[in-house]
């Protein structure tokens, strides 16, 4: 049998739990924007929101910089405050470098494939142009479309106007010396994707 004494601690302790200031949620939408995009935070929280923004730069490709947008968000319920929860956003110039990263996971005779998605973040995003990064050779599949990527400097267009995210496969062949010396066979290809915002 629970004493009076216990209880009493029990149902105070559960009634500062329940009054204790708390974030349960909060997201942006959407998950990445360009400098012409507003963007729309959405929290959900217990106590009186309190939202601090800062912009940073963070480094880029060619010696570039891209815009970081931080959001802070306490809540607040008399003199107590929650943990803060951070949001971090990156600003994309209207054309983006991204490279993309796919692990190889498996092997057909000479050729090394690698399967991924390019996921929905990148919903808004449409294909300008694409590279190879390190000078190797690869097969890029896109739904029903491919392209063979050569070097770092040629651009292939062939995806232009397709959604970035989704399904794709990279395949390369082995070089002699990856044959000869297996330790040498990469763990994952990388591309450079020139991407732009689907709304002009």
């Amino acid at each position: 049998m629970i004493s009076r004494r216990r209880l009493y601690l029990f149902l105070l302790s559960f009634m500062f739990t329940a009054c204790k200031p708390e974030i349960y949620s909060f997201s942006a939408n959407p998950g990445i924007i360009t400098d012409r995009d507003s963007v729309h935070l959405n929290w959900s929280i217990r106590g009186k929101p309190e939202l601090t923004f800062h912009q940073k730069k963070i480094d880029y490709f060619g010696g570039d910089s891209l815009q970081l947008l931080q959001f802070t968000l306490v809540a607040v319920k008399g003199r107590s405050r929650s943990t803060p929860r951070i949001l971090e956003l990156n600003v994309l110039p209207l054309l983006y470098r991204d490279l993309f990263v796919l692990p190889v996971s498996g092997r057909h005779g000479d050729t090394l494939v690698a399967v991924g998605i390019r996921d929905s973040l990148y919903k808004d995003f449409k294909i300008e142009s694409m590279t190879s990064v390190n000078g190797r050779k690869i097969l890029v599949e896109r739904g029903m479309y491919q392209t063979m990527l050569y070097d770092s400097v040629t651009k292939s267009k062939t995806f232009r106007g397709l959604d970035y995210s989704g399904e794709w496969k990279f395949e390369s062949l082995l070089t002699p010396q990856e044959k000869e010396n297996p330790k040498l066979i990469p763990a994952q290809f990388v591309i450079a994707v020139f991407i732009k915002p689907k709304k002009p």
